[in-house]
């Protein structure tokens, strides 16, 4: 894998070459080259055990280094592995389900997690830590629930709490892994209109994302894969009918 630690000067938020993950013999992504510029709500969009989630987690570093080879990658300039000041400037949005919601912790000390990367984990919680919290827990809806246990939680609530985590990290690029998935509609709803006040703030959203009917409402980029890349540009420009047989092997009526 690559240690290239440099700094490199362009518009792309997050942008790879070459970018493969293996498990043992099994290829799970196969040279994904792509860039995401600044400013984009953009999806990772291909059928089921096309490698979305795969790529974001070894993206990231949460998958063993091993396992990983890339040409290049970075976020926002920085090159892979990400230094600690890299990493302050993104926020990641796990699979509701990857997380043990049974663990005893209230709505609002969970969203106070999204703080303390920038404040320390060991430090007093400040006042302005609370105010910043609180106002993410009203800005999504349940600020109503900060005494509850995460474990009270619907599926539509512990989405919201975990956007309501990632905007108090106040991050520059969020990274969100299905944040859509078994949701309802009123917080599908409330997700997206977040995002979007988000990329007015100047941020850069990337979501892996199943859906291809609302590709074309919530997204301004589309990268679609099947392990390889498929496509890159618009929803409209990405998902095409010729692109749509490549990546599910049957073809579609659009």
């Amino acid at each position: 894998m690559s240690n290239n630690s440099k700094i490199t000067a362009n518009n792309s938020a997050l942008a790879v070459e070459n970018f493969s993950i293996s498990y043992g013999e099994m290829l799970a992504v196969d040279k994904l080259s792509f860039s995401i510029e600044k400013g984009k709500i953009a999806a990772i969009a291909g059928p089921n055990g096309a490698g979305k989630s795969t790529f974001l987690k070894g993206f990231l570093g949460l998958l063993p280094t091993s396992s990983m080879q890339y040409s290049s990658a970075s976020i926002l300039g920085h090159s892979l592995p990400l230094s600690k000041h890299a990493r302050l400037k993104i926020s990641y949005l796990p699979q509701e389900s990857s997380l043990d919601w049974h663990f005893p912790l209230t709505v609002l000390d969970c969203a106070l997690m999204g703080s303390y990367a920038k404040h320390g984990w060991l430090k007093p919680i400040r006042r302005t830590q609370k105010q910043a919290t609180q106002a993410a827990l009203e800005k999504l809806g349940i600020a109503d629930l900060s005494k509850r246990p995460i474990s009270d939680l619907s599926l539509g609530q512990r989405q919201r709490l975990l956007l309501a985590r990632a905007l108090v990290q106040n991050a520059e690029v969020y990274l969100m892994d299905e944040p859509l998935n078994s949701v309802d509609a009123k917080t599908e709803q409330t997700l997206v209109q977040i995002w979007h006040e988000l990329q007015q703030a100047g941020k850069t959203i990337v979501v892996v994302h199943h859906n291809l009917q609302t590709l074309p409402r919530y997204f301004d980029y589309t990268v679609f894969m099947n392990k390889q890349l498929i496509a890159a540009g618009t929803p409209k420009e990405a998902v095409s009918a010729e692109n749509l047989r490549l990546a599910y092997g049957v073809d579609f009526l659009l």
